[in-house]
């Protein structure tokens, strides 16, 4: 049994007694037999406990009424693949895509899953990503690339790569993601999904962790509906007074229709000043005729903020994070070796001990105007648009560095900092010239949603974004349900194709 339609159809299928949350879990376990041979996107699945937790589920509904059973959470008793970063589940290994976490399980089960387990949710596996979640596509040197549903050949994206493929062949009804620099929005527009990065302190957080990645990464889902991005919101958000942010949860109990014109402003600027692909053209000119047929204003804008500083102060968070955790792992016992890791984790573990303490401070107060920045923007205009990203999905073949880069990257530990600085934002922008366009909203705290308005004609896919101001993820949804009703959406399941 494919998944073919949202999540929420499944989780009121459960609540009619259409399937039991057993029957679902078993299909997921099912699909991921048949279709993860092609697709590499499961690096771990919970047999046992899956199905205990389904059977537990079960037994609840069965000693509830109709009206109870209606009064549950829309995804109560749903299979729910958590990914490979983060998302620390108690008795479990996370293990970031990296052979350096292999071994580690985690003690406690993070506060956002505890939440998801008390709405019905059945964890049933993990999902591959690139080592650290360091990069916008998904290769893991330890569990191996991820591949496209709509083309094999290519690469579903990053970091929620795997949770992207699970949803998109319909292995999987939706799937949890995270983002510290794209990595919800980058897949969702890669595969044909869509996928909404939350404000700062709208999911809860902790624990043991209440600002990831220096507060840029936050977690949702990648989903096939507008709905079912409303119905994760309400789940795993939180009103968090023990977080350094928070914000009022959204009391809405259904998702409205707009009921006045918007304002949006619109960029078609490369932010790394290349030339925008034809297929990033194309979906943007979709979006704003569309948006215009709907009645709202569309006024094109240039870009607000210098991208290309933006993207050095995202890389200087990155590295000396990533770079920090290999370096604490090395002190624990890790043999840190060259051939075992992906080659940016080795950039940042090379550069992170070196770099100064004034890069944070400089950072804090680039991050300041950058958030007066776009939300100054935000004041003006409802929302702002632009491409997802400049491109669209890159071959898994093309993923391999340049052997002259490579050979720098390996020549590091020999190198000045300010050599080893070079190195690192040319093995960034290997990846992330393509989707320079996210990192900025995880800098600044605002929401984005990539919204999965086009294909070309070779049936890859191509998203815009969309960005409000902080805490209006509720306008974001009602844009995106707008477009969804207008049928300009197209986040259906696919066919998989094997590559000639």
């Amino acid at each position: 049994m494919l998944f073919s339609h949202d999540a929420t159809y499944y989780g009121q299928g459960i609540k009619e007694g259409q399937w039991s949350c057993l029957e679902l879990t078993q299909a997921c376990l099912a699909n991921t037999e048949k279709l993860d041979p092609l697709l590499n996107a499961i690096t771990e699945v919970y047999t046992e406990s899956a199905i205990e937790q389904a059977k537990a589920r079960d037994l609840t509904l069965a000693k509830l009424n109709h009206q109870e059973r209606q009064n549950l959470s829309p995804f109560y008793g749903l299979p729910y693949l958590l990914k490979d970063l983060g998302q620390f589940f108690q008795g479990h290994p996370t293990t970031a895509g990296s052979s350096l976490l292999l071994k580690d399980r985690a003690s406690q089960t993070d506060l956002a899953l505890q939440q998801g387990q008390k709405a019905g949710l059945v964890y049933w596996g993990r999902s591959n990503v690139p080592e650290f979640g360091l990069k916008t596509v998904s290769d893991s040197k330890y569990f191996g690339k991820v591949a496209n549903p709509l083309n094999l050949a290519y690469n579903p994206g990053g970091s929620s790569g795997g949770a992207a493929a699970a949803v998109k062949s319909g292995m999987a009804p939706i799937a949890a993601a995270s983002d510290a620099g794209g990595s919800i929005r980058v897949p969702a527009s890669d595969t044909g999904l869509i996928g909404l990065k939350p404000s700062r302190g709208r999911i809860a957080q902790g624990p043991s962790r209440y600002r990831p990645v220096n507060g840029l990464a936050t977690q949702l889902v990648l989903a096939k509906s507008v709905r079912d991005i409303f119905n994760a919101l309400k789940v795993f958000q939180s009103d968090q007074l023990t977080a350094i942010h928070h914000l009022p949860v959204i009391q809405e109990s259904l998702l409205h229709p707009l009921d006045r014109p918007l304002k949006i402003a619109y960029s078609s600027q490369d932010p790394r000043g290349n030339k925008l692909s034809n297929q990033a053209k194309k979906a943007l000119k979709k979006a704003v005729s569309s948006l215009r047929d709907l009645g709202h204003e569309v006024i094109e804008i240039d870009l607000p903020v210098d991208y290309d500083a933006v993207m050095a102060a995202y890389y200087t968070i990155m590295a000396t994070e990533t770079g920090y955790l290999v370096h604490q792992l090395e002190k624990k016992g890790q043999s840190i070796d060259f051939e075992a890791l992906d080659p940016l984790t080795w950039v940042t573990y090379q550069l992170a001990d070196q770099m100064p303490a004034s890069a944070y401070i400089h950072f804090a107060g680039q991050q300041d105007q950058w958030v007066e920045s776009m939300q100054m923007l935000l004041q003006d205009w409802d929302l702002f648009l632009t491409p997802t990203c400049s491109a669209p999905a890159v071959k898994n073949s093309d993923l391999v560095y340049p052997q002259g880069l490579l050979d720098q990257i390996q020549a590091m530990k020999s190198m000045s900092f300010q050599q080893k600085w070079q190195v690192a934002n040319n093995a960034f922008d290997f990846t992330y010239l393509r989707t320079s366009y996210c990192p900025l909203l995880n800098i600044t705290g605002q929401p984005g949603i990539s919204l999965p308005i086009y294909q070309d004609e070779t049936g890859l896919a191509m998203g815009v974004h969309f960005t409000a101001a902080v805490g209006k993820e509720y306008l974001l949804l009602q844009i995106a349900q707008a477009l969804e009703a207008q049928g300009k959406l197209h986040a259906e399941i696919c066919k998989l194709i094997e590559p000639a």
